[in-house]
């Protein structure tokens, strides 16, 4: 009876990290795919804004877009210095972020703005700095934007 209940215990944990597995398989795929369609139009900076409007063949929906300054030209260097989108107040939460490697960009409380795929975007530059523009769907960064 033991060796029943132990077999069976095994069974649901091989299940249940398959599945996890699987999903997280899934989830990587359609990122990477989402990825291969993204399309980003810049306008001329005016003000102290740049025009941005991101475009997907593959996705029309959510995304969430995180600007941040940097003195770097490198996306995945993260500074804490946000760049505003639209003149608006952004939302803030605690995020794991992945890069379509499936390894992790970044994790920990972020300032991030929701809107959608085809939405014009006003977001700030600064003198002297890089402005970087992650775009994520989902839980994954499929494309970015260093604007100089």
């Amino acid at each position: 009876m033991a060796t029943v209940v132990l077999g069976l215990v095994a069974v649901g944990l091989f299940a249940s990290y398959g599945s996890i597995t699987y999903a997280n398989t899934v989830s990587l795929q359609q990122a990477q795919d989402y990825s291969a369609g993204l399309r980003i139009s810049l306008g001329k900076a005016e003000e102290g804004t740049i025009p941005v409007v991101i475009q997907d063949y593959d996705y029309n929906g959510s995304i969430y877009l995180v600007a941040f300054y940097s003195k770097y030209n490198n996306p995945n260097y993260f500074t804490s210095q946000y760049a505003e989108i639209n003149s608006t107040s952004p939302l803030s939460g605690n995020a794991k972020i992945y890069n379509l490697n499936n390894g992790i960009l970044y994790e920990g409380q972020i300032n991030y703005y929701k809107t959608y795929t085809g939405d014009l975007q006003l977001v700030s530059v600064k003198p002297g700095y890089y402005t970087i523009l992650w775009i994520i769907i989902g839980n994954y960064e499929v494309g970015y934007e260093v604007i100089q």
